[in-house]
């Protein structure tokens, strides 16, 4: 009589690690309290009047980059 094996688990099906996954890469969820949560975005850049000097460091298309690949 053969054995059967047992099922692998997969982990990644999981609501708990569907969820990390989401909050992590910023895409849209649900939270714990049942909200909905948006999907990250880049919010507009300081102005010229900023004391870490912000516009001048940090180019638009760096913030983009860091936003993509963060």
């Amino acid at each position: 009589m053969r054995k059967s094996r047992k099922r692998v688990a997969q982990r990644y099906l999981r609501k708990r690690n569907i969820k990390k996954l989401k909050v992590n890469s910023g895409l849209a969820y649900i939270s714990s309290a049942k909200k909905p949560v948006p999907v990250r975005r880049i919010k507009s850049p300081c102005n010229d009047k900023c004391r870490l000097e912000c516009p001048q460091n940090v180019q638009e298309g760096d913030r983009l980059l860091l936003h993509e690949k963060f």
